[in-house]
């Protein structure tokens, strides 16, 4: 992920399918980030479609999504 993509407006996706295939489990998570150009220019991390870290710096973003990949076990989708 990359800071440059996010201002230009890109979204990041990610969700845990792979580990729940693994697993046979049915507890699918998402999270998106994305950097709000109108309004207020800051991070956003939206998890299961709820707001849940909003900040005007990538490194407190990125350490905020680093904690979710791990706790719930997420990838990147590609495009």
């Amino acid at each position: 992920m990359k800071d440059s993509e996010l201002k230009k407006g890109r979204t990041y996706k990610f969700d845990n399918e792979k580990y729940q295939l693994e697993i046979d489990g049915d507890d699918l998570r998402q999270a998106e980030v994305q950097f709000t150009l109108n309004g207020p220019r800051v991070y956003n991390i939206r998890f299961n479609s709820k707001l849940i870290h909003s900040t005007r710096f990538f490194s407190s973003m990125k350490k905020r999504l680093e904690k979710l990949k791990r706790d719930w076990h997420l990838i990147e989708k590609k495009k």
